[in-house]
């Protein structure tokens, strides 16, 4: 699972960003493997999916492929 199909669980990057107050810009970089959410961001975002941060930074390694 890499981070985009975590992030259709909540809905569209606009969505996602005004629940996370972030730019849509930055979730497209998290969402391509290009960057990593910030330690207290990592948190906020494992706990709206419910899942571990580790979880999370792996869904966005697997982003790369």
């Amino acid at each position: 699972m890499n981070f985009c199909d975590l992030r259709r669980k909540i809905g569209t990057q606009k969505e996602l960003s005004n629940i996370l107050n972030v730019s849509q810009s930055i979730l497209s970089k998290w969402e391509n493997g290009q960057a990593y959410p910030r330690r207290q961001m990592l948190k906020k975002i494992s706990e709206l999916f419910g899942v571990s941060e580790m979880d999370i930074l792996v869904s966005i390694d697997n982003s790369k492929e």
